[in-house]
């Protein structure tokens, strides 16, 4: 006669044979969810893995940002420096070209106006000159005139000439005719 278990044993055996697609059953949804937690294992892991990843990329390309930042700003500033001293000189060149020009157009005013100056001096010379020298003759023919007057024929010697009104205002053709006046006085006296 069979014992307990062995009973207990043919019982779960005629069960399982009874049951036996239950039992598959059971046994693909146990494998199933062990495959799909063994997959969602799998994911878990490459997320990580991706994060860490991504983790590192991200630190590598902010220091290769930083490192090239702080090249440009250094090249930058010292293109600045550059063209700020560029723009020195050329403020410099042009502030010492515009004192030039305006030294060497000082320079041509003066020039001109001492040139016009000299022009005048000039002018004012042969004028005083030729004053002079019609004063001078002004002078001899009154000379000439008045010892005519004194001592010309039909004269008394204590005759005193006045004085003539060209001495005041002479041309030069009326000096001309006064020399041929007294050149025919002359001839008169002879």
């Amino acid at each position: 006669m069979p014992t307990a278990l062995q009973l207990s044993r043919i019982r779960f055996v005629q069960w399982g044979r009874d049951n036996a697609q239950l039992v598959g059953v059971g046994l693909a949804v146990v494998g199933t969810i062990s495959y799909v937690g063994g997959k969602f294992q799998q994911l878990q892991d490459q997320r990580r893995f991706l994060e860490q990843d991504i983790k590192a990329q991200r630190e590598v390309l902010e220091t290769d940002i930083r490192a090239q930042r702080e090249v440009l700003e250094t090249d930058i500033k010292a293109q600045r420096e550059v063209f700020e001293a560029r723009i020195e000189a050329a403020r410099a060149e042009a502030k010492e070209q515009k004192a030039d020009a305006i030294q060497k157009c000082n320079e041509k005013f003066l020039t001109r106006h001492w040139e016009n100056k000299q022009i005048e001096f000039n002018d004012l010379a042969e004028d005083a000159e030729a004053a002079d020298n019609i004063t001078k003759h002004m002078a001899r023919l009154y000379l000439k005139e008045l010892h005519l007057v004194n001592n010309g024929p039909g004269f008394p010697s204590c005759m005193v000439a006045p004085l003539p009104t060209y001495m005041s205002s002479i041309s030069p053709s009326q000096a001309l005719m006064y020399e041929e006046r007294d050149a025919s006085w002359k001839g008169m006296g002879s």
